[in-house]
């Protein structure tokens, strides 16, 4: 485990790979880190806590392992550099605003796994242009894609059950549900 603000605010922090046999990374590990690029995450992790690369500025790249139970709320907050991002089939919720606010975020790859999205997790990603949510998702939370000005098309499949007030709400290039 790696403690609750480690590394918080390491304004010079440009890379690390963290070791095999880590298996949470607590709240805000990485927080305001403003020059950290590459996190390699490794494959023993679990857990990613809150907060723990918010405001991680200059972050374009991270894998997120396939032993990744829980991205928490806040998660990666905006990481305004972060274009891609693959959630794997292990996870099985997104957290509150988790990808918030992540302005380059075009392709998001949501593998069969993730149950819930929850609110906001990816409001306000302006570059976001299309998202396919898989089959085991249940629910998609309150403003959970609010304000994706570049969002053109959604796929939702048969097995949502609930969409949450304001879901898709000032998605203004939405043409294709």
């Amino acid at each position: 485990e790696i403690g609750y603000n480690a590394f918080s605010g390491c304004e010079k922090l440009q890379n690390t790979s963290l070791p095999e046999g880590l298996v949470r990374l607590e709240s805000d590990t990485f927080k305001r880190c403003s020059s950290l690029t590459e996190v390699t995450l490794p494959s023993s992790l679990t857990f990613i806590g809150e907060w723990a690369f918010e405001k991680c500025e200059a972050l374009c790249k991270i894998n997120i392992p396939d032993s990744v139970e829980i991205i928490s709320d806040f998660a990666f907050l905006e990481c305004t550099k972060l274009s891609r991002i693959e959630i794997p089939s292990s996870v099985k919720a997104i957290g509150i605003s988790a990808f918030r606010r992540c302005s380059n975020l075009s392709e998001v790859i949501i593998a069969s796994g993730a149950t819930f999205i929850k609110d906001g997790a990816f409001a306000e990603c302006d570059d976001l242009t299309s998202v396919s949510i898989p089959n085991s998702v249940k629910s998609i939370g309150e403003g959970a894609f609010y304000g994706c000005d570049g969002l053109t098309s959604v796929t939702i499949p048969n097995s949502v059950t609930s969409i949450g007030e304001q879901a898709f709400w000032s998605c203004s290039g939405l043409t294709s549900v």
